[in-house]
């Protein structure tokens, strides 16, 4: 068997492992995974065979993708991430289109086995937990769909008509019960593209009515406020690319960006309780994260693959690919598999098994050449894949959070979890700070603010300690300068979370500036208006002004305030809105007849 061979199946085993954790594999096997990656990248590399169209296209994505990562860097980790995740399906898919017709059929036969393991847990969990999100062996059912509607066309190629139909009627029954709705339109869509004459529209007609139904009854007894709030998310996230056009928030920064834009969404007593952290459209998620280029970009390679599969041999093969790619193109449209290795792994795979190359061989390398082509091409991969789910896994839990945040960061130097740890442990240390303890806040704290430069906890962890350091030992012009830099910084990148506004405010009084305090605190409800410590602190800074009936309607408000939250279930969000100090209650209540 030729090495293009070995290294295409060695890609299809990697997709189909993934799939088979579910998309969620712990830390050992990530390593695992992320070292078998690397040693394909390497295999790549070496091989002789020349570029394509397609592959170009997809390295040249790549590449800006990489360049976006470097002129804007929010998250450095999880661009670095996210780029070993694209770089991965790039590399499954050059491979993959680079074998031989008898190891691409051994190779769908790996696709098949570990589709049937989707296909069985999701029946499994159907019956066992409820129709409801019967997501099988991944927790989002979206994402099983989305690796169920890919393999879907390959049934086509069963050896009998009874084989045929048995393996599309229960992928499709899977796809259904899945109760994915981008799923059930990509159904649709890929009976009709893959089926012809009448049958192709009774089956689109059965499959599209059992969807309506299904739909239907989901909304009616599980509603799904996501599905409204869509539009409003993908008009929050264009006026993000605005303000980012040519080189987008980075592969990794939508997480920490998107603060900017967090929609108002009403639930119970709280206003701005979710956080944009997917583009809910493959596309649209392309285009915030890697700008207009690399839009352009990837669009020049889906048309370049569709191209290269309309060259294909007029027959079961080519509808096949165009059905594959038709229902893949639908799903992405309403969901974001950017982050989710399993999906753009799995898809990557079974494109290529169905889109051969048809450039020749290349040009053979020599040994020393093709040496240092793999371990540079390995190293690479390996650094964005193996490095982060290594220093996961070697950092034990430690009795000093110095101690662990140093010796994760020798393993990763950009994850600043660690960094932070150590910072907040210094802030929860109620007697005075020295200065050494200081200087190890502060430099933590910095060095979190570098590595990590769109986290706005981290800024506001950054403006914390130079407050704390402001009140232990002197009001510093640097320290009082430096802290509000970061309060400013964390404000700009999340406007809309209302307690660095009040802290920012506390740090005010603290100073003196009592005016300057009660507009951040004004801020802070104006943002959330159930936000009982921002009114008690608006009570105590009337007081302070001498403004007692002003006071008064504070603490009435911080009550009414308080009435919304009683007799009901909270989340997170709301239960730090409601939480106040029983002190603070009592002092404003004495001082304010």
């Amino acid at each position: 068997m030729k090495a293009q061979d070995l290294g295409a199946l060695g890609a299809t085993a990697v997709a189909g492992t993934i799939v088979a954790f579910g998309g969620a594999p712990p830390s050992a096997a990530q390593v695992v995974i992320g070292l078998f990656i690397a040693i394909l990248a390497g295999t790549l590399v070496v091989l002789p065979f020349r570029f394509d169209g397609v592959d170009r296209a997809v390295l040249l994505f790549l590449g800006w993708a990489m360049l976006s990562s470097i002129m804007v860097r929010p998250n450095l980790l999880a661009s670095k991430q996210t780029l070993g995740m694209w770089a991965g399906a790039a590399v499954l898919l050059i491979l993959t289109r680079s074998c031989a017709a008898p190891a691409r059929e051994e190779m769908r036969a790996i696709l098949m086995a570990t589709a049937t393991l989707v296909l069985l847990g999701t029946a499994a969990s159907a019956v066992l937990v409820g129709p409801h999100y019967p997501g099988g062996l991944f927790e989002n059912p979206n994402l099983a769909a989305a690796v169920l509607i890919a393999i879907l066309p390959t049934t086509i190629r069963a050896a009998s008509i009874g084989l045929r139909a048995a393996g599309m009627a229960a992928t499709a029954g899977a796809i259904v019960l899945t109760g994915s709705r981008a799923g059930l339109a990509a159904l649709v869509v890929v009976t009709v593209v893959l089926l012809s004459g009448r049958v192709r529209w009774i089956a689109a007609t059965l499959a599209a009515a059992a969807g309506t139904a299904l739909v239907w009854w989901r909304f009616a007894t599980r509603p799904d406020a996501l599905a409204w709030f869509r539009l409003e998310i993908w008009g929050a996230l264009l006026r993000l690319t605005a303000l980012h056009p040519l080189t987008g928030v980075s592969p990794g920064g939508l997480g920490d960006m998107s603060g900017v834009v967090r929609l108002a969404t009403p639930i119970g007593c709280s206003l701005h309780a979710r956080h944009i952290g997917g583009a809910e459209s493959s596309f649209l998620g392309i285009l915030v994260r890697t700008g207009a280029v690399g839009a352009l970009l990837a669009l020049g390679a889906v048309v370049l693959t569709v191209l290269a599969i309309r060259r294909l041999p007029n027959g079961p093969e080519r509808r096949a690919a165009l059905a594959t790619v038709s229902g893949c193109f639908v799903v992405m449209l309403f969901h974001d598999y950017l982050q989710e290795p399993s999906v753009l792994w799995w898809w990557a795979v079974v494109a290529g098994s169905m889109m051969p190359r048809e450039t020749g061989p290349g040009r053979a390398t020599k040994p020393a050449e093709a040496a240092l082509r793999f371990a540079v091409a390995a190293g690479i991969i390996a650094w964005m894949t193996v490095q982060p789910p290594l220093a996961r896994l070697a950092v034990a839990p430690e009795a000093s959070n110095e101690a662990a945040a140093r010796r994760l960061l020798r393993l990763e130097p950009w994850d600043d979890r660690a960094a932070r740890a150590s910072a907040t442990e210094a802030l929860r240390q109620e007697i005075p700070w020295s200065w050494k303890t200081a200087g190890k806040a502060l430099y933590w704290s910095d060095y979190a603010t570098r590595i990590h430069a769109g986290a706005a906890a981290g800024w506001a962890l950054r403006a914390r300690v130079n407050a704390r350091v402001t009140v232990d030992l002197g009001a510093y012009p640097a320290a009082v300068e430096a802290a509000r830099r970061g309060f400013e910084r964390t404000c700009r990148l999340e406007p809309h979370l209302p307690w660095y506004w009040n802290d920012w405010a506390a740090f005010e009084r603290g100073l003196g500036n009592l005016e300057a305090a009660r507009r951040l605190a004004s801020r802070a409800v104006r943002e959330e208006p159930n936000f009982i410590r921002a009114w008690l602190f608006l009570a105590r800074l009337d007081l302070d002004l001498g403004r007692v009936d002003r006071a008064r309607i504070d603490l009435q408000r911080a009550r009414r305030a308080r009435r919304c939250f009683r007799g009901r279930v909270l989340e997170a969000y709301e239960r730090d809105l409601r939480w106040a100090p029983p002190w603070q209650w009592r002092q404003l209540e004495e001082a304010i007849p």
